[in-house]
């Protein structure tokens, strides 16, 4: 009995031991079960640094990137993570009931980020999680903080902090926030920032150049944007203080409108200073007389030299460029002159005595005296009209010229010049003078050399009327009855080889060579017609099978335009036709030499190795294109009429220099 009395206590001490084990066992699962609730989000609130206190973001704040965030609620120690908009933050404070963060670079802009992730705030730990939309704000860009500025001048390998920020220099801007830059202004002017590369901007820096142009100083428009700069972002607007250092002018060089380099300048023409920082210009001056500008530019100022006498006073002195770094400006030795004569156009270059030429140009007046070239020096022409604008001039050509080839020289207002731009007399650069077949047939191989020639005439066969005009010693002479029009039908022409003829020219002339750029040569004849020209043109056709509109070997000149006729006012007139006017490849007008030229285009199109057989030819029909060799694109001025009673001269077909040269 005490054995079974003695198990049965050990039994009742095991059970009750067990039952004790199992009751600690559920008190410690309902402890963890506790540990482990998910999170609540009961409060947001933003730290408000003008307070030093958390408050609740108002309804419509955007609260940035780099704020500092509390988020309020229950079981918040135990969380593992946080998100924001869908990016995780990675560095959190954690209390019971609270978790403080610094709002990190999340993704902001609503093409970064999930609809369902918008403006939401998450926090997990791992028995789940816990969300908060921000209904009433959101969250927005880091704000753009500048904390200073450098300066590179060796292309970015080295920057050193300044405080002036220099035009025309490469600067970093340095701060916070600055890759979301979209529009940045200077002194009130908009800075390109499409060309930025992606190296160059960042959150801590964004690199540009400030443009040369830049106005800076007094030149700045508004004074309140003087040393101001604008940051535009997609969250907000930022200006911040800088100081934009202006730059003296730099003059480096004074031209003409053509570009030529000139020391002195007459009244009424143009000039132009060429140089840096002219953008913020002041004051241009002469001598301290005040000149306004016609153009200016950041690297060019351009004006025309006053033509009022009795208010602006020419002479030697200092042409003075003020731009808005100071008062004084940049000074360069120069000479106003008065009314300098020029001259772009001679109606006729290879005259006799007799006739009557026609110069345009500018201050042509009335005073002034024409000299020609001779070979037993100048001779001084007769000014016989001038216009009243003094852009043309009429002279009789004087005795005792026209053996020797030269250019014009003209005395007036004290100046002399010399129109070295358009040669007269050039006879070493004639091909085709007599017009006898003997002299066209030169590498013609077979057709007609002329079409409807009416006389061949030459010193001891003159023309009834010699005297109005007073015609060259030889030249063919054409006419036609009836001319209809046609692109494609001729009224009359002559028929030669052009590579041959020039060749020809070649042998002999000293100052033209297959080594002369075709920029710096053209083509001529003189022509006479005794009615008006109001229809038709006159083709010079290198490969007369090459086409008839426009192209490479195909260039047609008309003086005219429907309604303008070119009145030759019984005098014989110069034609031009220029090489560079031909429809050439690319490049080829300002490299191409003229020996090149003749072996490519002065054969024929359908066979390189064939040497072309050229036209001169009169065509009543409208061959000025507008687009290239389209026909359909012939331009409406040039719109042809039938012709009666055609007649024409040809005289001097010849090779001449555009650029001065010297003659012996």
């Amino acid at each position: 009995m005490k054995s079974l009395r003695y198990m049965q206590s050990v039994i009742c001490i095991c059970m009750t031991a067990i039952m004790l084990t199992g009751v600690f066992s559920c008190s410690d699962d309902e402890k963890d079960v506790e540990e482990l609730l998910p999170p609540t989000i009961t409060k947001v609130c933003v730290w408000n640094e003008e307070n030093q206190e958390w408050t609740i973001p108002e309804a419509g704040q955007k609260v940035r990137i780099g704020s500092l965030l509390r988020i309020e609620g229950t079981n918040m120690d135990k969380t593992i993570a946080v998100y924001i908009n869908g990016g995780q933050v990675a560095g959190f404070r954690v209390e019971t009931d609270a978790i403080e963060l610094v709002i990190p670079d999340i993704p902001v802009d609503e093409g970064e980020i999930k609809e369902v992730n918008l403006n939401l705030i998450r926090v997990v730990n791992k028995a789940g999680a816990a969300t908060c939309t921000a209904e009433d704000f959101q969250f927005f860009g880091k704000q753009i903080n500048v904390t200073g500025f450098s300066l590179t001048e060796n292309g970015g390998r080295t920057w050193t902090a300044v405080q002036e920020l220099p035009i025309g220099g490469k600067i970093r801007i340095e701060g916070d926030g600055l890759k979301t830059v979209n529009e940045l202004y200077m002194n009130g002017v908009a800075i390109d920032l499409t060309d930025v590369p992606t190296e160059e901007k960042s959150d801590a820096f964004l690199i540009v150049t400030i443009p040369e142009a830049l106005p800076f100083g007094s030149a700045v428009e508004n004074p309140d944007n003087c040393n101001k700069m604008r940051f535009v972002t997609a969250y907000d607007d930022r200006i911040v203080d800088c100081i934009i250092a202006g730059k003296q002018v730099e003059i480096t060089g004074i031209t003409d409108e053509t570009g030529k380099a000139i020391t002195e300048a007459g009244r009424n023409s143009v000039v132009v200073i060429e140089g840096k920082y002219f953008a913020t210009l002041q004051k241009l001056s002469f001598n301290n007389q005040e000149m306004e500008p016609m153009k200016i530019e950041s690297n060019r100022i351009t004006f025309t030299v006053p033509a009022d006498t009795e208010n602006f006073t020419v002479g030697d002195g200092k042409l003075t460029v003020v731009n808005a770094y100071d008062e004084n400006g940049v000074s360069r030795e120069f000479t106003l002159l008065g009314f300098v004569p020029s001259v772009t156009e001679i109606s006729y270059t290879m005259p006799k005595p007799g006739n009557v030429i026609r110069l345009t140009g500018k201050n042509l007046y009335d005073k002034a005296k024409v000299f020609f070239p001779s070979s037993t020096g100048e001779k001084e022409g007769t000014v016989k009209n001038v216009s009243p604008d003094a852009t043309s001039m009429d002279v009789l050509v004087p005795e005792g010229v026209g053996d020797k080839a030269g250019y014009i020289r003209i005395e007036s207002e004290g100046a002399s010049v010399v129109m070295d731009g358009i040669v007269m007399f050039y006879k070493q650069g004639v091909f085709l003078r007599e017009f006898t077949d003997e002299e066209l047939k030169l590498g013609v191989s077979s057709g007609s050399l002329t079409q409807n020639k009416s006389t061949l005439y030459n010193p001891a066969n003159r023309p009834d009327n010699d005297i109005n005009p007073v015609n060259p010693d030889y030249f063919i002479y054409f006419k036609n009855n009836s001319i209809p029009v046609s692109t494609s039908k001729h009224g009359a022409y002559l028929r030669f080889c052009t590579r041959a003829q020039i060749e020809k020219v070649l042998e002999t002339n000293t100052n033209l060579t297959t080594a002369t750029l075709i920029k710096d040569i053209a083509m001529q004849l003189d022509v006479y017609m005794p009615r008006p020209w109001v229809s038709g043109m006159l083709a010079w056709r290198i490969d007369k099978d090459g086409g008839s509109g426009n192209g490479s070997r195909v260039l047609n000149v008309a003086p005219w335009t429907v309604g303008n006729s070119f009145n030759f006012g019984e005098e014989w007139h110069t034609l031009t036709y220029k090489f560079t006017d031909f429809i050439l490849a690319t490049g080829e007008a300002e490299v191409m030499t003229l020996g090149a030229w003749l072996s490519k285009y002065g054969m024929t199109a359908k066979d390189v190795n064939k040497i072309a057989t050229s036209l001169l030819t009169f065509v009543n029909g409208n061959c000025m294109y507008k687009n290239g060799q389209d026909p359909q694109s012939a331009d409406p001025q040039w719109n042809c009429v039938p012709i009666t009673d055609f007649e024409m001269g040809l005289a001097n077909m010849r090779l001449v220099p555009l650029v001065p040269i010297e003659f012996e």
